[in-house]
């Protein structure tokens, strides 16, 4: 007894002197605003006043924070101006007041462009990011975030910048954009490395662990949660190893070994008591509960998950909120008590719903699905199911594409339709019996297209050689044959006026003729041998011009069998190349002028629609005729990869998978240099009212465009060029009326010379479509035509030309 009255003494004592110390320093911190301070230093008392105030006083802490603001302005004093105002959010954000720190750094934000402090910018953007962050609004949270990281370089440490890419990588993760996330968490790292941050470091392998997870590559993700417990357990951080316990726990029950994930769940639940930190108690209930519900355990289950729900809302964590409910909706389905089951599980998804959460919203369709058709409701549950694999795919989730496929498969049957039951069920063992081969099947496919264009490409090429090779050969041997015969009519007429010399000298004198018979009989001999190897020469060229002639005809026919295979390959372009049809489908109105240089073309177009967005593609290859052909074949079939079977609208985002998958195509020593495609990439997308919100992205070409009040054409520039690596290629968006138009273009038109060899040009062009732009497409066309032919008259086409004109 004496020893426990001891014992709360100490504890009494100890929690005084805490309280006065703290107290103490409030009261520094007051004194020394007595004092004569400069104003940045009295900005910086200010500061360190709100933050002893911040869980303390509230109302002390907003003036505080506002003192701070309002002097670090009137003295301009940057470093304590964001100081003051990432306190004041934090608070406000503390009180619950998410839409008001929002606001607050929104005003924060506006100050410093307008008054442009540089020096601050970058995380004037970070602080509104995490503002919108913690308010759920996870697009908004990355909008900011990524213009915080384009201001980073200057005035931004290092440690700094590991943190808005932490950051950032959290939001595209609550927006399953699984491969954005972990590019950033990545760079994050690197960041922190650099900067020797540890224990940033152990928290970012965590949140990489966490995306492998959700990606259902298992392995790397235990690599990376073991690597956050080695960090943890060097630092001795308690919360960091409770943490990867915890996510090691989840990773054995995917793997089916509970017992394991049981040791591991417990071992963080120990450690989280001690610290009272509700936050990370919560977590570890979920994952325990979790266990014993996989153990089918339910009533322990049931009683972990209710102590996690007390402490969600106690705290008014929304999504951990839904997740519990989520749980509790699970364990009633398994006890069939389906009013309370259904009732939880729609409550989660309301909340899920709400807050933006893509991938736990399509989880919580899987789950609702599963629960009625447990329930004996076949058709309620594909109400869900048919949204939730939906979903699944959208965010490239395998295991949820995987479980959502079984249900569905299952559902069918139940309700006798065998052949949609079948289709579900072959979904489900692709993904289950390879999981993640998709990637390599896809490169695989690629690198196949890519090995048969080539030796395509070579063969053509080695037949084009031979017969150069074997028409020059011929030529020459013509052009000695032709030396031969000039020789033989020379000595011809040498001779035939030899003959007249001495038809002369016998009319003058028939005595010299005597004497001369001796010579003349000698001289017609050498004359009628020279007349026979005449003769012969007559002959073998004749023979020569005959060989000729065959090999002229065999060179003839190969230029046919080539000139077929062109015309076979032009068909073949003009098969995959968009169709009126198609083009009248997805377009209001429109207009191509398409020209190939060649019979076949290094220019080429495409549309295609996902969803509520109309992609148009306007893109010149390098090189023209055969070789621009087959760049424009690749181009074609990656651009319909990327946005109908990835689902990517954003221009900038094609572009970047566009350039990836080429710098993977094309020979190394060419990526280095030169990506091989100039390209325009254009969204369309209705907006409110009549409005349309156009977006562009452009590489090596811009994008004009007149609205219905413009009094000129105006200009979307793309980025002039593009290296490896691929760097981040921006998207451009404007809201514009109906009949507006835009323009995307090859340099072809500019390009083309007249007799002269003078360019048509950029200005003229220009002129020449806002003459006319207020005339119908099919009439805009047409004066294009004329203007070109006007131009190039007496001289031939030097590039394949490609201009599209578009009326929203």
């Amino acid at each position: 007894m004496k020893y426990w009255v001891l014992t709360g003494m100490a504890c009494i004592l100890i929690a005084s002197s805490a309280m006065a110390q703290k107290t103490h320093t409030i009261d520094s911190l007051q004194q020394t605003l007595r004092t004569n301070l400069t104003d940045s230093q009295r900005v910086d008392t200010y500061n360190a006043l709100a933050s002893k105030y911040l869980r303390k006083d509230i109302a002390l802490f907003e003036k505080y924070a506002n003192h701070s603001i309002q002097l670090a302005k009137s003295i301009q004093y940057s470093a304590g101006l964001y100081k003051g105002y990432a306190i004041l959010s934090t608070g406000l954000r503390i009180k619950g007041k998410r839409e008001e720190a929002v606001n607050t750094v929104s005003a924060l934000v506006d100050y410093v462009q307008k008054k442009q402090l540089v020096a601050i910018e970058a995380k004037a953007y970070f602080l509104l990011g995490v503002s919108y962050y913690f308010w759920n609004k996870y697009g908004l949270a990355i909008e900011n975030l990524e213009k915080a990281l384009e201001k980073s370089d200057a005035f931004v440490s290092t440690k700094m910048q590991g943190k808005i890419y932490n950051y950032l990588g959290e939001a595209y993760n609550h927006k399953a954009r699984y491969f954005d996330a972990l590019r950033c968490f990545k760079a994050g790292m690197q960041k922190w490395q650099k900067a020797n941050f540890e224990k940033g470091v152990g928290a970012i392998s965590s949140n990489i662990g966490g995306v492998y997870e959700a990606l259902g590559e298992y392995p790397k993700a235990q690599e990376f949660f073991q690597k956050t417990l080695s960090i943890g357990e060097k630092l001795e951080y308690s919360s960091m190893i409770a943490m990867s316990y915890r996510n090691l726990s989840r990773v054995y029950s995917v793997q089916q070994d509970y017992s394991k994930a049981l040791v591991f769940s417990n071992k963080a639940l120990k450690i989280v008591l001690e610290s009272k930190k509700e936050r990370l108690i919560i977590n570890c209930y979920k994952a325990v509960g979790d266990i014993y519900y996989l153990q089918e355990q339910v009533d322990k289950a049931l009683k972990i998950f209710q102590l996690a729900l007390k402490l969600a809302q106690k705290l008014k964590s929304q999504e951990r909120i839904a997740s519990i409910y989520m749980r509790l909706g699970r364990c009633y389905v398994y006890l069939k008590q389906k009013d309370r089951a259904i009732d939880y599980l729609r409550q989660a998804h309301e909340i899920y719903h709400r807050l933006g959460v893509k991938g736990k919203e399509t989880n919580i369709l899987l789950v609702l699905g599963k629960a009625y058709y447990k329930l004996g409701q076949p058709q309620k549950a594909l109400e869900y199911l048919t949204p939730a694999l939906k979903g699944a795919r959208e965010i490239k989730s395998p295991d949820n594409v995987q479980s959502t496929a079984k249900v569905l498969a299952d559902v069918y049957k139940a309700l006798g339709n065998h052949q949609k039951a079948l289709s579900h069920y072959v979904l489900y063992k692709q993904i289950n019996d390879s999981l993640f081969s998709k990637q390599n099947t896809r490169k695989l496919a690629f690198l196949e297209a890519e090995y048969t264009f080539s030796r395509r490409e070579d063969s053509l090429k080695l037949a084009q050689e031979k017969e150069i090779a074997q028409f020059n050969k011929h030529i020459e041997k013509r052009k000695f044959t032709q030396i031969l015969t000039y020789i033989g009519l020379v000595v011809l007429v040498i001779l035939f006026s030899i003959l007249g010399l001495f038809y002369r000298s016998k009319q003058q004198s028939n005595q010299l003729l005597n004497a001369m018979n001796a010579r003349l009989n000698s001289s017609n001999t050498a004359l009628q041998e020279a007349n026979e190897a005449l003769y012969q020469q007559r002959e073998e060229v004749l023979a020569q011009n005959q060989a000729i002639e065959e090999k002229s005809l065999i060179i003839t026919q190969v230029n046919e069998k080539m000139s077929k295979s062109i015309q076979a390959a032009k068909m073949i372009q003009d098969a995959v190349l968009p169709f009126d049809e198609l083009l009248k489908e997805h377009l209001y109105d429109y207009f191509i002028l398409y020209r190939p240089r060649d019979v076949v073309s290094g220019d080429f177009y495409w549309v295609g629609k996902t969803q509520d967005t109309t992609i148009v593609v306007v893109a010149d290859c390098t090189g023209h005729g055969v070789p621009g052909a087959f760049m424009s074949m690749i181009g074609l079939m990656l651009f319909s990869r990327i946005v109908q079977v990835y689902n990517i609208t954003d221009p900038g985002q094609i572009l970047e998978n566009l350039y990836k998958d080429l710098a993977h195509a094309l020979p190394q020593h060419e990526a280095n240099s030169q990506i091989g495609m100039e390209t325009s990439v254009v969204s369309l997308q209705k907006h409110s009212g009549e409005q349309f919100k156009v977006s562009f992205a452009g590489v090596g070409q811009s994008l004009l465009y007149t609205t219905p009040q413009g009094s000129c054409l105006q200009t979307f520039k793309g980025t002039r060029f593009l290296n490896l690596p691929i760097q981040k290629i921006a998207t451009s968006s404007i809201l514009v009326d109906p009949d507006a138009i835009f323009y995307l273009y090859s340099d072809g038109f500019m390009d083309q010379n007249d007799k002269l060899r003078k360019r048509f040009g950029s200005d003229q062009f220009r002129d020449l479509l806002y003459t006319n732009h207020h005339l119908p497409m099919d009439v805009q066309k047409q004066k294009l035509e004329t203007a070109l032919e006007k131009h190039m008259q007496d001289s031939s086409q030097r590039d394949d030309i490609l201009v599209m004109g578009v009326r929203v």
